[in-house]
């Protein structure tokens, strides 16, 4: 089973990546998604990390699919908002995710960085 999905996106604020792993450096589980602009000038202004509680495979790739169709529906700056929200007003961040994000990935976030 794969443990890693990429996608690379065309969208109107440019190339966006989406790469989702279930360990951190390849050693320690960590299940997570990553949307990040290809610019990298951009990565500390609009990247986003998702981490999930679980790292089951299938579960993984349905929740990178998901992440795929938020950037393309939605745009990486709307989901930054919605990171930023939920580091400020927690209920109203996790509100905006059930939209970005809806179940089962609202369902299974553990943290957003």
């Amino acid at each position: 089973m794969p443990k890693t999905y990429f996608s690379a996106i065309e969208t109107d604020e440019g190339r966006v990546h989406v790469l989702t792993k279930r360990r951190w450096w390849g050693l320690f589980p960590r299940p997570h998604t990553s949307i990040m602009p290809a610019n990298l000038a951009d990565l500390g202004r609009l990247g986003v990390v998702f981490y999930w509680t679980t790292s089951d495979s299938t579960m993984l790739e349905q929740l990178h699919n998901i992440a795929v169709q938020s950037v393309e529906k939605f745009g990486l700056h709307h989901i930054r908002e919605a990171a930023e929200s939920a580091r400020v007003e927690p209920m109203a961040g996790f509100l905006m995710f059930c939209e970005i994000l809806p179940p089962p990935a609202s369902q299974h976030i553990k943290r957003i960085w």
